[in-house]
């Protein structure tokens, strides 16, 4: 494509094709690459370009739970590698080995002006500027995407993507929707077959996506005729701020997300019953996989701080309480799970045998959700409460834990920790009958 000093020409000048406009994401959403692409390239180069190998693991948890299993899974990686560094000043851990974190003043400055957040026009910003946060920057970008292209190949897409695609012929005009670099989404659908059947490839270099959507479709479609096709909050503010449907791709069921697309959700918009109850129920259902909280601290993330905010911050050292007493009969149990709101904190509750006094280092700091989402759909409830040793229950704050595979419990005194599964409900005592069986890491 010939360079332009605009843009978004392409979008400005698109023309109505078709009754109907669906917008799809990449990485994520039409293709199994969110998860080889920040843990085998994103993250390696922050560590390798910012000095971070003396907190690697720290470093790593902050990026994936930014960027994987957050609120903000899929923003655009500037803002996220200033929100995983906000993340990283904060822990104890890294606070105890004096290691220095650079505050990317120069990097925040831009991102909280430019609304364009792509390689070139940071390197625009380099020749203008020279500033070396922005220098650094660029670096760290511009290595991630030649990782990209050494690493990432032959990832296919999910199924039911091919078939959704297919139904969409003559009937919907499809515009992939990113906030990936052109480059990678041309090659990537391009190598999968599927590049014939969408029109426009619009990646970062555009803008955002509710920019994409906005220059593309509205205006030019119908608000109800118009569809995104996501799986991050952010493809859903995309959608809310135009006025338009979304349908969300479940991270850690996404074949079965595209299974439903095709099956239910696609027929349904075609024949322009998709907004309303369905949708909704999509839509709520997505927003519960998702928390704002990470595992190690017990306040929401906001958002990329700014300047001089992470130097205000003080670290959170969470205190965690201990039981003092003799022997192991007296324990205690802590469950990590979700803040479901700005006020609520996740509730604690762990196994600790009397006088243990610390937490184990994988109690601390671990990431936060596992591998295997997909198996928490295999829940089955368990038998009636078992008291606690001595025969005493121990309360424990009520609290819903029905977030699939997102809620952890740890029972200290044993030497398992688990995960707790779909539809599990805490009474006002720990070890109740409604709690599921869970799965051993």
């Amino acid at each position: 494509m010939a360079e332009s000093s605009d843009p978004q020409r392409l979008l400005r000048e698109f023309q109505k094709c078709n009754e109907f406009f669906v917008g799809i994401d990449s990485d994520g959403c039409a293709f199994d690459t969110m998860e080889v692409k920040h843990k085998e390239c994103f993250i390696p180069n922050i560590i390798r370009y910012y000095n971070l190998a003396a907190v690697s693991k720290y470093a790593r948890e902050a990026a994936e739970f930014i960027n994987l299993y957050s609120q903000w899974r899929g923003i655009n990686r500037f803002p996220a590698l200033i929100m995983s560094f906000d993340l990283l000043i904060e822990r104890p851990e890294v606070l105890r080995r004096h290691h220095p974190i650079p505050a990317l003043t120069g990097l925040r400055r831009w991102v909280e002006r430019e609304t364009k957040l792509s390689n070139p026009t940071l390197q625009a910003e380099v020749e203008a500027t020279g500033n070396a946060d922005l220098v650094q920057a660029l670096e760290w970008s511009e290595a991630v995407n030649r990782t990209i292209g050494e690493v990432v190949h032959h990832v296919p897409p999910f199924s039911f993507v091919r078939e959704s695609l297919e139904s969409m012929q003559g009937r919907a005009y499809v515009m992939v929707v990113s906030t990936t670099p052109g480059e990678a989404l041309d090659r990537e659908w391009q190598e999968h077959g599927l590049k014939p059947f969408v029109g426009l490839i619009v990646g970062q270099e555009l803008g955002s996506k509710r920019e994409h959507l906005a220059l593309g479709a509205v205006g030019r479609y119908e608000p109800h005729k118009i569809l995104i096709v996501g799986d991050a909050p952010g493809d859903l503010q995309a959608a809310e701020s135009n006025g338009i449907l979304f349908y969300p791709i479940d991270p850690g069921f996404e074949d079965e997300s595209w299974q439903r697309f095709f099956e239910e959700g696609l027929p349904r918009f075609l024949s322009e019953n998709y907004a309303g109850a369905y949708m909704t129920a999509q839509i709520a259902r997505f927003k519960r996989l998702l928390p704002d909280t990470p595992p190690w601290q017990g306040r929401r993330v906001s958002g990329p701080g700014r300047i001089g905010e992470s130097e205000k911050r003080s670290a959170m050292i969470e205190k965690r309480p201990t039981i003092d007493g003799k022997g192991g009969g007296t324990r205690a149990l802590r469950c990590f799970s979700r803040a479901g709101d700005a006020e609520k904190r996740p509730s604690q509750c762990s196994s600790v045998r009397a006088g243990q006094g610390q937490d184990p280092p994988w109690l601390v700091a671990r990431s936060a959700f596992p591998n295997h989402l997909r198996a928490v759909a295999e829940s089955q409830r368990v038998g009636s409460a078992r008291p606690t040793r001595g025969g005493r229950r121990r309360p424990c704050r009520s609290e819903s834990l029905d977030l699939p595979g997102r809620s952890k419990c740890h029972a200290l005194g044993s030497s398992r920790s688990r995960w707790s599964l779909p539809g599990a409900t805490r009474d006002a005592v720990c070890g109740a009958a409604q709690v599921p069986r869970c799965i051993s890491l």
